[in-house]
């Protein structure tokens, strides 16, 4: 990503509730990018067991649950990128992101 890349919604934060935000935007067709400096899945990744997430009676891996948060939002088109987000500036009515991969201009930017 060496140009700047004009997207509707960043999405910045991979964890769980960046993944849900991208599933949502993903699913509304909207033009969405995740940014994400490490492996998609946030803290949960390095959780031996959750019991206490909705759907799953016995419990769950956090790298299993992550793995299936991350699979569903590929399969509705999210783009997640591997970047760590450097500086964001406000322009007139768009925000650009600046990352160790290139610039981003969105039009609305989600902090999870």
């Amino acid at each position: 990503m060496s140009e700047i890349n004009k997207r509707e919604l960043a999405i910045i934060g991979g964890g769980p509730a960046g993944l849900t935000a991208g599933i949502y935007a993903a699913r509304a067709s909207m033009d969405t990018v995740l940014l994400e400096r490490g492996t998609p899945g946030g803290l949960v990744i390095v959780t031996d067991f959750i019991e206490n997430y909705p759907g799953f009676s016995e419990g769950v891996s956090g790298p299993e649950l992550m793995e299936q948060m991350e699979k569903q939002a590929r399969r509705f088109g999210l783009d997640i990128l591997s970047a760590n987000v450097a500086g964001i500036d406000i322009l007139d009515k768009e925000f650009l992101i600046r990352t160790g991969q290139g610039e981003i201009i969105t039009e609305a930017i989600i902090v999870a």
